[in-house]
């Protein structure tokens, strides 16, 4: 649904400036000229070899990819940066109708600190399938703990507040956002689903994450349309998948009996 080239250079708000490759080159040099002090980040639709670097090193012929404005003032927790994933699952195309998994989010650290910054080293700025997870991150350990157990939405929340923030404005701004992305394809959604003989069976689930920077606006980094809801290696997210993946089945009103 979303390519990642695509959404990155949609325009949308809150989704950070990105350029098109090659055919945008001329148009980033512009903008690289009046913000000097910006740093870029090159991807592609598989999402790999992200690496924060100089305007001069990076490959503006290289085709299905894009250079990303990077944010250079994220919200660390204990010294590191993190991302915040929604679960979305789009249950009516025509009309467009969404819903939000809005009880909890998945919280990934990246594994090494952010400061000293050191764009050689992408562990201090991309979370990766090894990420730290929160319960190991002390300011929030604290609150996840067996005896006052919040979620991982609660938790996030309660630091913010800690530090003297209101978490209200960025998720009000988050969700806006997600519903933009969608209004924004709602006319390729109809024409897609106009081939389907049961127009009213079609439904998609997506994982938006989101980086937050020190003054809580919202940037939207990814939208995976394949997220992973396996708890093989994180066991302590298996309540989160298993809301995650009863909320559609809520959604369409079916009764499920587990047997074990």
């Amino acid at each position: 649904m979303f390519f990642k080239v695509k959404l990155a250079t949609s325009g949308i708000k809150n989704v950070p400036p990105a350029f098109s490759l090659p055919h945008e080159k001329d148009k980033l040099l512009a903008y690289a000229q009046n913000h000097p002090k910006k740093m870029f980040v090159q991807k592609s639709n598989n999402h790999r070899g992200i690496q924060v670097e100089k305007l001069e090193n990076l490959d503006f012929n290289l085709e299905r990819s894009f250079i990303q404005e990077f944010i250079h003032n994220p919200l660390l927790v204990d010294g590191f940066m993190f991302d915040i994933g929604l679960y979305v699952t789009l249950t009516s195309v025509d009309p467009l109708r969404i819903d939000v998994h809005q009880s909890d989010v998945l919280l990934r650290f990246c594994s090494v600190k952010y400061h000293p910054f050191d764009s050689g080293n992408r562990d201090k700025y991309v979370v990766g399938d090894d990420y730290l997870p929160s319960w190991q991150v002390p300011s929030f350990s604290k609150y996840m703990d067996s005896k006052v157990g919040f979620s991982f939405k609660d938790t996030l929340n309660a630091h913010i507040l800690e530090i003297g923030k209101n978490p209200e404005k960025m998720w009000d701004d988050i969700y806006e956002t997600i519903s933009d992305v969608y209004r924004s394809q709602e006319e390729q959604f109809i024409r897609a689903v106009s081939h389907y003989p049961h127009k009213d069976a079609f439904f998609e689930m997506v994982r938006f994450d989101f980086v937050i920077d020190e003054d809580l606006k919202v940037y939207l980094m990814e939208a995976n349309m394949s997220p992973n809801l396996s708890s093989a290696h994180f066991p302590a997210n298996a309540l989160l998948y298993e809301q995650v993946g009863f909320f559609p089945i809520h959604l369409f009103g079916l009764n499920v009996n587990l047997v074990d």
